[in-house]
């Protein structure tokens, strides 16, 4: 039985299904193979893909005469996980955006912060989960702003709560839980290039610039970390025309085998974008965290989102 033969079958016995529901029922792996699999079928007419707004890339056969292969038991794929079906019917229905334990959430940091923490905090660090050489440039690089950041690390809090700008507030207390969890969250920030949400910062003033950092090396760590968490789907929220968009926008995530995705408030041509795309973004990133993201979400100030498929 091809390896074709077995995503038909899996789709016909399932309904629709994601890339990575895909390879989690069929054994498929990497996971970039069945996308292309997928893309193949969908190009000779038999299946159908399409973006389930708020949620990954579905996958369902064509109607057709042609009957779904029948598997041979000798090569079989294994049966899918028992909670598979229930969460895609409540996918399908809802167009939900909810949190998995293979979702990476990518979030920027803020202008404001909280001042104070411990001395001595200990915590996880973004850096064990890079490569060496990486981790390396990353460490050098955060050493090289520590002036000009006017950094001050004597006392240290974990970063989703140092960050206390309008996304941070908006997004308590499902960010604090989400992290608690062990939902996977990094930030990408002024003084520390890229962190985890629960990594203990010091107090810094430095806005983001990704001419602050060595070209590539940010796309580098977040890609690094994506495969070090086991991600299939990436999640970001932040302004559309900012630094921390153009470089989610620069990593390969395709060639990984990663859906990435965007989501931006929408302004409509309004102003006021320093405190209501922020506060947009904190909401959204709360409704998501809380199963409650769909496609008509809108924010208290009405601000819908834009999503935007990264490549």
């Amino acid at each position: 039985m091809s390896n074709s033969d077995r995503i038909l079958w899996a789709l016909g016995q399932h309904g629709p299904l994601s890339d990575a529901d895909l390879v989690r029922i069929t054994g498929i792996r990497p996971h970039q193979q069945v996308n292309q699999i997928c893309r193949r079928l969908a190009a000779q007419g038999l299946i159908r893909r399409w973006h389930n707004v708020g949620g990954p890339i579905l996958n369902a056969l064509v109607v057709s005469d042609r009957p779904t292969p029948t598997p041979d038991p000798s090569t079989s794929p294994s049966s899918p996980p028992r909670t598979a079906p229930a969460l895609l019917e409540k996918r399908n229905r809802s167009e939900l955006l909810a949190p998995g334990p293979s979702t990476l959430f990518v979030l920027p940091c803020s202008g404001t912060k909280r001042t104070g923490g411990y001395r001595g905090l200990e915590g996880p660090s973004v850096l064990h989960l890079l490569s060496a050489d990486v981790a390396e440039r990353l460490r050098r690089a955060r050493e090289s702003l520590r002036v000009a950041g006017n950094l001050d690390d004597s006392l240290l809090l974990p970063a989703s709560q140092r960050y206390d700008g309008h996304l941070y507030k908006a997004a308590h207390p499902a960010l604090g839980k989400a992290v608690a969890d062990g939902i996977s969250v990094v930030i990408l920030s002024g003084g520390y290039g890229v962190l985890l949400a629960d990594e203990p910062i010091g107090y810094y003033n430095r806005r983001f610039s990704k001419a602050d950092w060595p070209a590539g090396l940010l796309e580098r760590c977040l890609a690094e970390v994506a495969v070090a968490k086991g991600t299939d789907r990436v999640v970001a929220f932040c302004a559309r025309t900012t630094s921390y968009a153009e470089v989610l926008r620069r990593v390969r995530w395709e060639g990984r085998g990663i859906e990435a995705h965007l989501l931006t408030p929408d302004l409509g041509g309004g102003g006021g974008g320093q405190v209501l795309v922020p506060r947009a973004s904190g909401e959204a990133v709360r409704a998501a965290l809380d199963g409650r993201l769909s496609s008509t979400w809108r924010s208290s100030d009405g601000l819908a989102l834009t999503i935007e498929s990264l490549r």
